[in-house]
């Protein structure tokens, strides 16, 4: 039997004296749409009957969904028609469930191509000395965990430093950790796997989230495949990415899923209910616990109840049924928040009041929108209504919580000003410039976002204009999304998760097109009654061309940007191999953090520190100084300022114009031979990545004929193998040179041979010729 009749049915067995009411609709519907005047029901039940998607909506009348199965329901007979819609042809075939592995299968499958496109980096990953995660920012929470480690802590604990800022992150990461025994190599292992983990959890909620719109298994698995190949997807949930982004995407998942589900289906058996409830408040609680911008990620729901009580209202169907469950649950979630920042310290006051203040938002909505209802007051009136509970909801908000009010200026400020933050990636707008203003999107979707955003907009309109309060969901997230990914870079994960279900749409509807197939049920025009299978038969050579032809189309482009876009955070073996010298160099001369400090570019400052000494939950020193020490010329400065710290790493990356006096020409091109102060220790094969420590060096002095070059060469002691080195010196007007040697290693000045050792340039020991 079709979902249809199984509503019938649970409603005629709560109302057993609607029987008759249907027995009539059936004759009244046998001769055509509608109007609600002509039923025999009350507005209110009305309302349910068609929130139940037993009666649809169809060019403003109305008509039963499907009469054959009503008329079966009311025979007391099981039915064995195919649903039909309104225009007389046959709706898609429902899927034969000869065996749960029949419904399962598209679900599992697609998991199993998100879990792939996860975990191929393995090797940079697991390395035979060290885990090496992916980027710059996950060395934050290693460092954490290794605290946690270290103090033997318990479950659940949070460090205090934390408690603001991703502190249920930081909490589950550890209890996981503590769990499995507690080692900090454990927690390690914990942060790289844990975002492949959220990446199944989040894609099989949206899958659950495309389900519930389409009902068509196709766009469900069409779903999961471009999830797995979005490239900002893929690299914020890659294998060893243990940011907090893939965490947000669980949290986020779960809400929309359940608000959708709660939009479809208000009115289900009160525990299916109660479990969508329950989705919501965990989901939002769970978002403003996770980060401590979560509340920026409640900001479609505010416009969804907005948009769901005007459709509610124009429709004449119950607010308070419609946009009760969804406000209750962000109530539960808002107390669940409160109970953890008293209890745990959990957050800022601040942050914990925006569920909060939505919820009471979202109250003022219901009240407003079902009270213009029931008076049948005009559209533009409830309009104006509910513009002045937002209104109503700034001031009071501002006058009650002055606090609260000025954080969130200044948050909204430092969105769109992004002052002070114009280097970091994740500020920038998905179109801004820097990537190129069309091709922009191309590095966090592929073409994908280009085919969603058409499907999106048209979600969103259905959905109002045919009454489809689960697509006005949908398309609220996509949209607010969409709007935040233009200001910030940092909102396209969240985007991507929602307009996967649109581009999904679009790549069935395409291969539909090219094929003369089925089109999904939602775009035929009529409400989907069963659900559409995917058939897992031998495919033709035709239908394998079609399907690999608009795999491309859609998102073959994501799917060669994904690999390139992990790489990109991925850290080569040079860089690996120098991280490993650093460390077993430090156990060597037993050196203590911050003498074991590395200095290097920001961007891969935790990475180097952690392996090092484990010293990673900052890169400010390296943020705020690097880039001015390999611009200077003035390495006696520098050292001055370096003296007590271990290694300073330089990269082969192009600096611009850089002059030869730079210290960044000076010690990577030069080996920091003629500075005086940088002992060069390490350099990789390829001599992309070198090591130096600031020391006092060694002074020589000798004589020779006045106003003569000296010339000095041969070998600087440095791992792996002794680098040759050759330069020269000027005698003065009495023949008196003087020779810097900063890196211990065997020499010919003039005539002269000499032996630099490891404590002289330390000790900055002055050696004669004379």
């Amino acid at each position: 039997m079709s979902e249809m009749t199984d509503e019938l049915e649970e409603l005629l067995a709560d109302k057993p004296d609607l029987e008759e009411a249907f027995e009539t609709l059936l004759d009244i519907d046998a001769a055509g749409p509608w109007e609600f005047d002509d039923v025999p029901m009350d507005s209110g039940t009305f309302g349910e009957v068609v929130s139940r998607d037993i009666v649809e909506k169809v060019d403003g009348e109305y008509r039963l969904a499907d009469p054959d199965g009503v008329r079966a329901v009311l025979e007391g007979e099981p039915s064995t028609a195919t649903p039909t819609d309104h225009s007389g042809s046959p709706t898609l075939r429902s899927v034969p469930f000869d065996a749960d592995w029949q419904a399962l299968r598209p679900l599992a499958v697609g998991l199993v191509v998100v879990f792939l496109a996860r975990v191929y980096m393995y090797p940079q990953v697991f390395r035979p000395e060290a885990i090496t995660l992916l980027g710059n920012d996950p060395y934050m929470y290693r460092y954490l965990l290794l605290e946690l480690a270290r103090d033997n802590a318990g479950l659940f604990a949070v460090p205090g430093g934390i408690k603001v800022g991703e502190p249920l992150l930081v909490s589950t990461l550890w209890t996981i950790t503590a769990i499995l025994g507690g080692a900090k190599e454990t927690g390690f292992a914990v942060l790289a796997w844990y975002p492949v983990g959220a990446a199944l959890i989040s894609a099989a909620l949206v899958y659950a989230l495309s389900m519930t719109l389409t009902r068509d298994r196709r766009v469900g698995f069409a779903t999961l495949v471009l999830i797995a190949v979005m490239p900002v997807l893929g690299y914020r949930t890659a294998l060893g990415f243990g940011d907090h982004h893939a965490f947000d995407l669980v949290w986020l998942a779960l809400t929309m899923t359940a608000i959708t589900w709660l939009a479809m289906r208000p009115d289900r058996a009160a525990w299916k209910t109660g479990l969508a409830i329950a989705g919501v408040a965990i989901g939002v609680s769970g978002q403003v616990l996770a980060w401590n911008a979560g509340g920026l990620l409640l900001v479609p729901i505010a416009f969804y109840g907005v948009a769901h009580a005007a459709v509610a209202v124009r429709d004449d169907q119950s607010v308070v049924r419609a946009l009760g469950p969804v406000t209750l649950g962000v109530a539960i979630g808002a107390l669940l928040s409160w109970v953890v920042h008293l209890q745990a310290g959990w957050q800022s006051q601040y942050m914990v009041l925006t569920p909060t203040l939505l919820a009471g938002g979202l109250l003022g909505v219901l009240a407003v929108a079902e009270v213009g209802r029931r008076l049948e007051v005009s559209a533009p009136v409830v309009g104006a209504g509910l513009l002045g509970v937002g209104i109503v909801s700034i001031v009071v908000t501002s006058v009650v919580f002055p606090d609260f009010t000025a954080e969130a200026v200044t948050e909204l400020t430092q969105l769109v000003a992004k002052s002070g933050q114009e280097e970091i990636a994740e500020v920038k707008s998905i179109f801004s410039t820097d990537y190129g203003f069309i091709a922009g999107p191309f590095f966090f979707f592929g073409v994908s976002l280009f085919f969603a955003l058409p499907y999106l907009f048209w979600g969103f309109w259905h959905g109002v204009k045919r009454s489809r309060p689960a697509w006005v969901a949908a398309g609220t997230y996509g949209l607010v999304f969409f709007l935040l990914g233009v200001i910030r870079v940092r909102f396209a994960s969240q985007l991507a998760l929602i307009a996967a279900v649109f581009s999904g749409l679009a790549f069935v509807h395409i291969y539909a097109v090219v094929t003369e197939g089925d089109r999904p049920d939602i775009l035929a025009g009529s409400r989907p009654q069963s659900i559409v299978p995917v058939t897992w038969n031998r495919p033709e050579r035709s239908t394998v061309f079609a399907l690999v032809g608009v795999f491309l189309l859609v998102g073959g482009l994501g799917a060669m940007m994904t690999p390139l876009r992990v790489n990109l955070l991925t850290y080569d073996q040079s860089q690996y191999d120098a991280a490993m010298y650093m460390d077993r160099h430090a156990d060597e001369q037993d050196l203590e953090y911050p003498g074991s400090y590395v200095f290097s570019e920001w961007g891969e400052n935790r990475m180097y520190n952690a392996l090092v000494s484990g010293e990673s939950r900052s890169y400010g020193y390296a943020r705020a100084n690097y880039q001015d020490f390999i611009t200077s010329p003035n390495g006696s400065q520098w050292y001055d300022r370096l003296k007590d710290r271990g290694y300073i790493v330089t990269t082969d990356i192009d600096r611009g114009d850089v002059p030869s006096q730079a210290l960044q020409t000076q010690l990577h091109r030069y080996d920091g031979r003629e500075t005086s102060h940088y002992r060069l220790l390490y350099a990789s094969e390829d001599e992309s990545v070198k090591v130096f420590s600031p020391v006092a060096g060694a002074t020589i002095t000798g004589t020779a004929e006045e106003n003569r070059t000296v010339s000095i060469s041969g070998e600087m002691d440095a791992a792996p193998v002794a680098i040759p080195a050759e330069w020269s010196v000027r005698t003065d007007a009495g023949g008196q040179y003087t020779v810097d040697i900063p890196t211990p290693g065997r020499y010919r000045i003039g005539e002269h041979r000499v032996t630099v050792n490891e404590s002289a340039v330390r000790s900055g020991q002055e050696i004669s010729l004379s």
